[in-house]
């Protein structure tokens, strides 16, 4: 996916060590060892915006614009920038030049090269690394990709001048290991340095367990070999072993897209943390394999772009003791390429945090269901036994748990982690340390065994059972505006982009996991300002989108169809048994009916339409509309007619949702959440009516302008989504949370 993460003179000595001793001497970080450095100097403020002007605007034709490679020749700067304008889409390679590595100018109107020149098989391909060797040749790196998900390789191009003609090699460089290896999906984000006595890469290598950083080393720059500790034998480490994996909380799991300079400082490395983009760290290393995390990260976060953008790590380059960094930066509706710099040295202080002698550290639970048993328990924590062994013990809460009791006894709940972050609900088969089933009342507190290193962690914090609501976020800084949101039969949420304002059109569909994972699902010039979506029977998913006046279909094989293109604003939208569509249009208060075979025609107007919104439907084919201006809710039977059978708190209302009887609607102005009977009985469901993002029971939770609902398959879980709190007003990046209902005796 886009998005499916010692500046002294001392150390330059050591660096120089290295370099002048092969690789194989030196050892690889251990996967269980935390390193950080610190510096006397603020590394989020020192890296600095040049300009709020794009280094590089995107070109006509063009939505996108990638940072690339660039290299210092001669005195003079060379970007290689890649141009796209859907992704995944096809992509150019354009040339650029420049006498101070800050102003660029396009060497020539044509592409260098497109996808068309490329012999390896994708969608697109991305520049993202190259050099000059001795003999003047010219040397770029390249990976390619067919979509989000479909494998990508690693290839090489050569040329005698920057403007070409490039030779593409006709077979990859580096490609995905075996099956049921740690990089068995992808190779990407590939980053080559040249050596005294040879090369090294650093590429993204993406498997089950999401995506890890990789090294190789080779002594002509075509023939590879990874990274392999021989301490690990057995897979997904058996052929080779990533240097870096995910730790920190901010990393959420996943490593990628390394940005890799060699200096006084070190082997300083940029990275991406995290599935979900827009976040960035830094980590310096002595050896180029052991590298230590800035203890600070992440040192970019959207906080840093000009109108808190979405971005995209670009080219990392050095010169004359000054840092550069072009970023990718924009949103659905394009990107341009920023510029920031740090003069001056980094000037890393290398520490240990040190490992913990306990199994884990930092362990949470809480209530996140209504059963009555083990699985309304959700933990978290960090470990250090990954790919090893972990019993997790509920005991209740004061009881004198030790090592040697852990160690014998039968009742615990078994993981492996696959990352030191760990986020999961217990079973509903588990039972407590004592063998007694788990139960509503009674206090409990959870501790983590590391079965291989026999350590036992302390207790976590205390919770007592209780069948009643309760608010949790699902995913934060989600980079999008609240749009339609639904849900499909496996738990996954759909999330339509309607666009920050004034910056992006809204173009986009996010699909969020349960564990809050998210990748954007489609992307279509023909969607803007994405509001209502549905599930019908057979897996199609339809899209409404405001701006641009359509209904968009997709099917399960993500084929995407444009259902219609003349409403007046359509936002919320419903399918009934028929295959019949009932879409609300805003901006003439109505709702329209679409036949399967595409025949638009007018379902209802009526006084009670006001800018009719969330749109949901009974089992008997009554439809229930929530307008946004004055915040009431109607009715509209099969027959077209219309009556009023609620009134919300507030001005301005936004979704409803029908399940069992009941309608759980949102007042956008009160950031509170109501149900509604069918007789028109309103009570508050959730919300305090401030603003915020508070987690906690329904009564004590805030929200900040809610927005869309879905209900999970159970029935048990609402989805809602909303907007960060300290945003003033704007309306990204948003939040996704849920709201447990209690369970009916």
């Amino acid at each position: 996916m886009r998005f499916y993460s010692a500046r002294t003179g001392g150390i330059l000595a050591f660096v120089l060590l290295c370099l002048l001793q092969p690789f194989d001497s030196i050892s690889a970080q251990s996967e269980h060892d935390t390193l950080t450095f610190d510096t006397e100097r603020p590394l989020a403020e020192t890296f600095t915006l040049y300009s709020e002007d794009p280094a590089i605007p995107r070109m006509r034709g063009n939505r996108y614009a990638n940072g690339g490679a660039v290299i210092f020749h001669e005195g003079q700067y060379h970007l290689f920038s890649n141009v796209f304008n859907n992704w995944p889409g096809a992509t150019q390679t354009f040339y650029y030049t420049s006498p101070d590595g800050i102003t660029w100018t396009r060497a020539q109107e044509e592409p260098l090269f497109t996808i068309d020149d490329v012999p390896l098989a994708g969608t697109g391909a991305l520049v993202l690394s190259g050099f000059v060797e001795d003999d003047g040749t010219w040397v770029l790196y390249y990976h390619t990709f067919t979509s989000n998900s479909v494998s990508g390789v690693i290839g090489r191009i050569t040329a005698d001048a920057p403007a070409g003609d490039w030779v593409f090699d006709e077979t990859p460089v580096l490609s995905p290991g075996s099956e049921g290896e740690w990089d068995d999906g992808q190779v990407m984000r590939v980053n080559v340095i040249p050596t005294e006595d040879g090369y090294v890469m650093y590429y993204a290598g993406v498997g089950e367990d999401g995506s890890r950083i990789g090294m190789a080393r080779s002594d002509d720059g075509i023939t590879w070999e990874k990274h392999d500790d021989p301490t690990t034998t057995d897979a997904p480490y058996a052929e080779s072993d990533p240097i870096m994996l995910p730790t920190e909380d901010w990393e959420q799991g996943t490593l990628g897209r390394p940005e890799v300079v060699r200096t006084d400082d070190g082997w300083v490395m940029l990275y991406e943390g995290g599935t979900r983009g827009s976040r960035t760290g830094m980590a310096i290393s002595e050896d180029g394999i052991t590298f230590y995390r800035y203890a600070q990260n992440p040192i970019f976060t959207t906080d840093n772009m000009v109108n808190r953008s979405l971005f995209f790590q670009g080219a990392f380059y050095h010169q004359d003791d000054q840092y550069y960094y072009l970023i990718e930066a924009g949103g659905g509706s394009g990107t341009d390429i920023f510029l920031f710099t740090i003069e001056g040295a980094i000037a890393p202080i290398f520490e240990t945090s040190g490992t913990n002698e306990d199994a884990s550290t930092g362990i949470t639970i809480a209530d996140r269901n209504n059963i009555g048993n083990g699985a309304d328990l959700w933990v978290q924590f960090t470990t250090d036994a990954i790919d090893q062994e972990v019993r997790l013990f509920v005991i209740k809460a004061g009881q004198d748990f030790t090592l040697a009791s852990a160690m014998d006894n039968p009742n615990y709940m078994n993981i492996v982690p696959s990352s030191a972050s760990v986020a999961t609900m217990l079973s509903a088969e588990v039972l407590d340390s004592d063998g007694d089933a788990i139960q509503e009342g009674i206090a409990y507190a959870l501790v983590v065994l590391d079965v291989e290193a026999e350590n036992l962690s302390e207790p976590s914090n205390t919770v007592t059972l209780q069948n009643e609501g309760v608010v949790y976020t699902v995913v934060t800084g989600l980079p999008a505006a609240t749009g339609g949101l639904d849900i499909d039969a496996d738990g996954n949420l759909y999330f339509a982009d309607f666009g920050e304002q004034n910056v992006t059109i809204g173009n986009t569909v996010y699909r969020i996991t349960p564990q809050g994972d998210y990748e954007v699902f489609f992307e279509s010039d023909d969607l803007a300002s994405g509001t209502g979506n549905t599930f019908d029977a057979d897996g199609n998913f339809y899209q409404s989108g405001y701006g641009s006046g359509t209904v968009l279909r997709v099917s399960p094989e993500g084929v995407v169809d444009v259902i219609t293109e003349d409403l007046s604003g359509p936002v919320g939208v419903v399918i009934n048994d028929e295959g019949i569509l009932y879409v609300n249009t805003c901006n003439d208060s109505s709702i329209a009916r679409i036949t399967p075979d595409g025949e638009v025609t007018l379902f209802a107007r009526s006084r009670f339409l006001s800018c009719p919104n969330g749109l949901t439907q009974d089992e008997n084919g009554n439809l229930y509309v929530a307008n946004f201006r004055g915040s009431s809710i109607a009715q509209v039977t099969p027959d077209g007619e219309v009556s009023r059978i609620a009134q919300l708190p507030g001005s301005n209302g936004s979704h409803a949702l029908y399940h069992n009887g009941i309608l759980y609607a949102v007042s956008r102005g009160t950031h509170q959440v109501f149900t509604v009977t069918l007789d028109g009985e309103v009570e508050l469901l959730a919300g305090t009516g401030e603003r915020g993002n508070q987690d906690g029971a329904l009564l004590e939770a805030t929200f900040t302008l809610p927005n869309a609902l879905a209900i999970s398959p159970d029935g048990r879980v609402i989805y809602i989504n909303e907007v960060v709190a300290e945003t003033d007003g704007t309306n990204y990046p948003s939040v996704v949370r849920a709201i447990v209902l209690p369970r009916s005796e």
